[in-house]
């Protein structure tokens, strides 16, 4: 769930909001049945309103992992884009991952726990 309107001064996560997830949660384990998922709302704020209530494992995107995680691409497409095409392998592409955080549990461990 991406929260564009919301804002940038705002210090809680409304319960409107979290449903709105938990919401996009169920959707999609009825969609996708048996496939694995990990919830995550981009949002200004770290801590949930009163009534709002979060999914144990989900996590919030701030402005500034999405700063990070976009200045890691840039790197990732820079490491790329001074190489002739024939020497981006596979293991390259692992390597080039890894060094800029990109692999998936990096990823996810950048995103912020919820402060109830």
């Amino acid at each position: 769930e991406a929260k564009a309107g919301v804002d940038q001064g705002r210090t809680e996560i409304f319960k409107s909001e979290t449903e709105q997830l938990i919401h996009s949660c169920e959707w999609f384990k009825q969609e996708y049945p048996g496939r694995g998922m990990r919830p995550l709302i981009v949002h200004p704020a770290t801590v949930l309103a009163h009534e709002a209530v979060f999914p144990s494992d989900g996590r919030v995107v701030t402005q500034a992992v999405l700063a990070g995680f976009s200045d890691a691409v840039r790197s990732l497409a820079v490491a790329f884009a001074m190489r002739p095409a024939s020497e981006i392998t596979e293991k390259l592409i692992h390597e080039q991952l890894q060094a800029n955080s990109l692999l998936f549990d990096r990823c996810w461990a950048s995103a912020k726990k919820i402060t109830p």
